[in-house]
């Protein structure tokens, strides 16, 4: 079967994993990434100010090239990976001939990331999201109801366990870390974890870090993300890798219950301290694939006691990594997409 993918490729995310799975799964497979028409992360000012007035051209740009690859390729279904760049107007013009199109949405709210996601969500053949409440808000927003929860994944080409390179090794080395993007929650959690006498050596990676106003916690923070491979290194170098759940969003009737750290960590063999949901527990046993907190205090507790039981985390952290690469790759969720879309009568084969 030929899949049409609209997402991102880079090494390491969400979308580029699932849409390697279709490749290894026989399908073929054409990528057009956004990332290659207007810069996603930029700091400077002047960045900015070029990106805030070169985006409707490279959106032009972006969306009649996606257009006409969509017509060379002339695929059996269209995987769209979010679609924050994907205009109305451009998946209209792909429905028009016939084409299933079905979204893969992984985020809290359907409203923080753009206009184009809200117009084009009324619009797709099916909807997968990552979020157990984000059907009810599909439903009542939008009034969708051809949709799917699927969970996030692992990608075995990424989230691993490596070995090596004892000098990046010590640069990730520390007793706990969060890796991820900054919000207010995740810093009074961290803050208030890891105390004024600041005996937890924490490390902090992501963007965004910069807004903390609390000291311990912008000591922690190593001043960038980690991707790819360094993001398997860092989780593998620290001894705890702490699993905070974010807000709320714009118009979603909840935060997140599980999120794809929940999977990465222990899919690259690290020690997961997850914050503790109903969601996470049907998934995961406390205690044997994984530890669980609510609340700071009980955080710092957790660090402190696994940093004493070296033996017994690294217990957990096998059985975790033994449960993720059985159930929840992206091998995994490939395969019940395309099985999902021919049970509804999307798809009249998986191609398998």
């Amino acid at each position: 079967m030929k899949i049409f993918c609209i997402g991102n490729q880079w090494r390491g995310s969400n979308d580029g994993s699932l849409f390697r799975a279709f490749s290894r799964a026989g399908h073929l497979i054409h990528i057009v990434d956004d990332k290659f028409y207007y810069p996603a992360d930029v700091n400077s000012f002047l960045s900015k100010a070029i990106r805030k007035i070169g985006t409707p051209f490279f959106l032009k740009d972006y969306n009649r090239d996606l257009l006409r690859a969509f017509e060379s390729f002339n695929p059996d279904v269209v995987c769209v990976y979010k679609g924050s760049s994907l205009q109305k107007e451009t998946l209209q013009s792909i429905q028009k001939v016939g084409t299933p199109v079905f979204c893969v949405y992984p985020d809290v709210s359907f409203f923080d990331h753009g206009g184009n996601i809200p117009k084009c969500i009324p619009l797709y053949d099916f909807i997968f999201t990552t979020k157990s409440f984000g059907l009810s808000d599909l439903k009542n927003r939008f009034n969708v109801t051809q949709a799917k929860l699927i969970q996030h994944c692992a990608d075995p080409d990424i989230h691993r366990i490596i070995r090596g390179d004892i000098k990046a090794r010590e640069v990730l080395r520390c007793d706990a870390s969060f890796i991820g993007s900054y919000s207010p929650k995740k810093e009074k959690i961290l803050a208030n974890a890891i105390g004024p006498n600041e005996d937890i050596q924490l490390k902090v990676w992501g963007n965004s870090w910069e807004k903390t106003g609390f000291n311990n916690v912008r000591k922690s923070w190593q001043k960038q993300p980690v991707y790819g491979d360094m993001y398997a290194m860092a989780i593998n170098a620290s001894a705890v890798n702490i699993a905070i759940l974010s807000e709320s969003g714009n118009k979603s009737s909840s935060g997140d219950l599980i999120t794809s750290r929940t999977f990465h960590i222990p899919g690259a063999g690290g020690f997961m301290l997850h914050e503790r949901t109903n969601e996470f527990l049907e998934l995961f046993e406390e205690g044997k694939h994984a530890a669980c907190f609510s609340g700071p205090e009980e955080l710092a507790d957790k660090i402190r006691y696994y940093l004493g039981h070296a033996s017994e985390r690294k217990a957990i952290a096998a059985a975790g990594h033994e449960l993720v690469m059985k159930h929840h790759t992206s091998d995994h969720r490939a395969a019940e997409i395309l099985s999902t879309l021919v049970a509804e009568g999307i798809l009249t084969t998986n191609g398998a």
